[in-house]
């Protein structure tokens, strides 16, 4: 049996979790952050020839059980592929490369690694779901992405894109409508799909009042942050704060199980490398995350978000 483990929240991993699965026909299973590593001990369990990690970045808090569970699996000789746009550090990279097959890059988002490195193999069909992908991770600028994206028609790429997007934030609680996406996004567009345009529809009025509550945000020398509830996705937010209010980051967080799940921007003229500023202040307080210089996430204990705020802060 062939195991897919991809990121549930957008695009990206919804559509890594599509063209892997197209490709080496996997039994598809969708995490967050959260159960990333709960899930890799399951499957522990399970008689596994092959398994794919897609848009998953690691973190200082799970790198150390994640090589852990890696070296059993390979001494049962599972064949594991990691494929991931995120910031790792050498010795990480290092550890991955000895102990599995590392497809890494920082310059595309995941869904454009594996379009780049298995293209003789994929259906012309999929790049625009890859070109999709590129842009809901402000990647679509980037080298491969960018010829992706001009082979279509703006306009409807960026609707494609949309409702796509949009129907994966309102669903984040339905995991049977994601595991259908990666599904039908084999063989259909997203407008196609049942049920797509009208989340998006429900995702956009939520989107909308976002606007209403961004006189609510915290604001201090070019750094803001706010509260958000479900369905509202934290990136979406920070990315509509950072940019309303011109700031130099933007952060929003939202309550999840026992912590917040946490997402960062940054203005582009913004000079630090937030991914690594966030992974050292999630670490410091029992929580975990990362991610890449003007984009990335955390999740931390939620009687740690005074300390966290007071902390990320200081840094930025």
């Amino acid at each position: 049996m062939s195991i897919c483990i991809s990121h549930m929240e957008d695009a990206d991993g919804i559509v890594s979790a599509c063209i892997i699965s197209s490709l080496f026909n996997t039994k598809n299973i969708l995490v967050d952050y959260s159960t990333l590593m709960p899930t890799l001990r399951r499957i522990l369990d399970e008689e596994i020839e092959n398994l794919f990690i897609c848009d998953l970045g690691l973190s200082k808090s799970n790198q150390s059980e994640f090589i852990s569970i890696i070296n059993q699996l390979k001494n049962r000789n599972v064949k594991v592929t990691y494929i991931d746009h995120h910031d790792q550090s050498d010795e990480l990279k290092q550890m991955l490369s000895e102990n599995l097959n590392l497809i890494h890059n920082l310059t595309e988002c995941t869904s454009v690694i594996i379009y780049s490195n298995f293209k003789d193999r994929i259906e012309d069909r999929y790049k625009i779901l890859v070109a999709a992908a590129a842009i809901v991770d402000e990647m679509d600028k980037n080298p491969i992405a960018s010829t992706l994206v001009r082979k279509y028609d703006r306009q409807f790429l960026f609707f494609e894109t949309t409702i796509l997007s949009y129907a994966i934030y309102s669903s984040q609680k339905d995991m049977n409508f994601l595991l259908r996406l990666v599904e039908e996004l084999k063989s259909k567009l997203p407008h196609e799909i049942e049920g797509v345009v009208e989340r998006s529809r429900i995702y956009a009025e939520q989107i909308s009042k976002i606007i209403t509550i961004m006189e609510k945000a915290y604001i201090n020398n070019g750094f803001a942050h706010i509260s958000i509830d479900e369905p509202l996705d934290t990136g979406v937010t920070a990315s509509m704060l950072l940019n309303m209010k011109e700031l130099r980051v933007a952060m929003a967080y939202k309550p999840k199980n026992d912590g917040y799940v946490i997402s960062l921007r940054g203005a582009v003229e913004y000079d630090k490398h937030l991914g690594r500023i966030l992974s050292s202040v999630a670490s410091e307080v029992g929580g975990s995350g990362g991610g890449h210089k003007l984009a990335c996430g955390a999740l931390i204990p939620k009687d740690k978000l005074n300390e966290f705020i007071n902390r990320l802060e200081r840094m930025i």
